[in-house]
């Protein structure tokens, strides 16, 4: 009777012990997961951002719009974005991103292009000229 008594008196303290290890394995894995889960989203958009892009059309403020054809597209890799039109001719600009927000250096000035959409096969960019519709 001695053993099992000195057991059980001992039995709360293990179990303490074992509910604190799963608790703090848990707060671990819980930052873990979240850590993952909001950085792949942003991961991802970089990646899909740095590609090139064919312009479908263009939609000044107006809202006319320009539709173009095949062989108008836009370059963006990892520090420049080149517009490459057949009836404009080529252009490339330096660029930073901040946010949504695609910063150009043009001349001495810098112009804003504003990411509105975003996915795997599509980009919409707002800027000064009028708003890009872009596809892969």
């Amino acid at each position: 009777m001695g053993w099992d008594a000195s057991w059980q008196a001992h039995l709360p303290k293990i179990r303490l012990r074992y509910i604190n290890k799963m608790y703090k394995f848990f707060k671990k894995f819980t930052l873990f997961f979240i850590i993952i889960l909001f950085s792949n989203p942003i991961y991802s958009q970089e990646n899909n951002l740095q590609k090139k892009w064919n312009i479908k059309k263009l939609i000044y403020s107006d809202n006319s719009e320009l539709k173009l054809d095949n062989g108008n597209f836009i370059i963006i890799d990892q520090n420049s974005i080149s517009e490459v039109m057949s009836e404009y001719g080529n252009r490339r600009y330096p660029y930073y991103k901040k946010s949504n927000i695609l910063y150009l250096k043009s001349g001495g000035s810098e112009v804003e292009w504003k990411i509105l959409f975003i996915d795997d096969n599509s980009l919409t960019l707002e800027t000064p000229i009028g708003t890009y519709v872009l596809e892969e």
